[in-house]
């Protein structure tokens, strides 16, 4: 087996290790070759430089390292094998490394009537991984699928272990496998209310009568339900107001329902509201 020491430097991190010759012969007490439980051959990557312009693979020469099962160092000094003189050969591939951000699909989060989706906390928020740098270069981030923080009828917080690994492009792995699970908090807060007083003249004619439309009012009161931030920047330039007026064929005065057609997302608009208009010949 191949283990590295070291840290490479920045921006790779070790790849694949292969060891030349596969298997070794050892002679000696049939007692201490009892207690070997794996051979090691360890490597120091933190001297490895670039060849070849780009190309990072490396042959390193070392002497293998005999464990017990408890991982005690194993004397050679009555041991022998066919690898002591030449030692073997460790051929090391050092792939690029890059951070990237984690983006969460969170279509699949759905509250309770009376709370609202708040958003998520991610910790971290970016991830390093390695791969080949055609690959890394075509990434700018990780996607998430809806389906990893699908949850139904929430009325509180709630905090999930993502273990990104499993949703890496194909060739991409972790830089460190010891850090891929993130942190992810769902948030939830209870849904508030706002009123908004907006200018009939903002209000589009949907289907309009070859008559003259007059409002009996210079403003409605349109009443919103939503997320505390998002009601916070809710104003009359966010909203979309229109009136169905298909149905009526005479003049006359008329009450008609108040259609909002456009909104921020995590924001509905509690419908009912009506308006006064005023239908005569042009």
């Amino acid at each position: 087996t191949a283990v590295a020491t070291g840290t490479p430097r920045e921006g790779y991190a070790v790849g694949t290790m292969n060891v030349s010759p596969k298997t070794v012969d050892i002679s000696g007490p049939e007692s201490l070759i009892g207690k070997i439980s794996k051979v090691v051959a360890k490597v120091d990557v933190s001297e490895l430089k670039d060849k070849n312009k780009g190309d990072v693979d490396a042959e390193i020469q070392t002497q293998l390292l005999y464990y017990d099962a408890a991982d005690n160092l194993v004397s050679k000094e009555l041991l022998t094998s066919n690898c002591d003189k030449k030692g073997v050969t460790v051929s090391v591939d050092l792939w690029k490394t890059k951070n990237l951000e984690l983006k969460f699909d969170t279509s699949k989060i759905h509250t309770a009537d009376e709370y609202s989706f708040a958003g998520i906390e991610v910790e971290p928020k970016t991830i390093e991984v390695v791969g080949k740098p055609e690959q890394l270069e075509a990434l700018s981030e990780i996607k998430i699928v809806a389906q990893a923080l699908e949850q139904k009828n929430l009325s509180e917080d709630v905090e999930l272990t993502i273990n990104i690994a499993e949703y890496l492009p194909e060739g991409i792995t972790l830089a460190d496998e010891r850090i891929g699970q993130v942190a992810v908090r769902i948030l939830v807060e209870k849904k508030g209310t706002k009123t908004i007083r907006l200018a009939t003249r903002a209000i589009q004619l949907h289907n309009p009568s070859e008559y003259k439309v007059q409002y009996d009012e210079e403003e409605v009161e349109l009443t919103f339900t939503g997320a505390k931030e998002v009601l916070e920047q809710l104003n009359q330039e966010a909203i979309e107001a229109k009136i169905d007026l298909s149905e009526f064929a005479e003049t006359g005065k008329y009450e008609v329902e108040v259609i909002v057609s456009k909104l921020p997302e995590n924001c509905t608009y509690n419908e009912g509201t009506t308006v006064k208009v005023t239908l005569s010949k042009k």
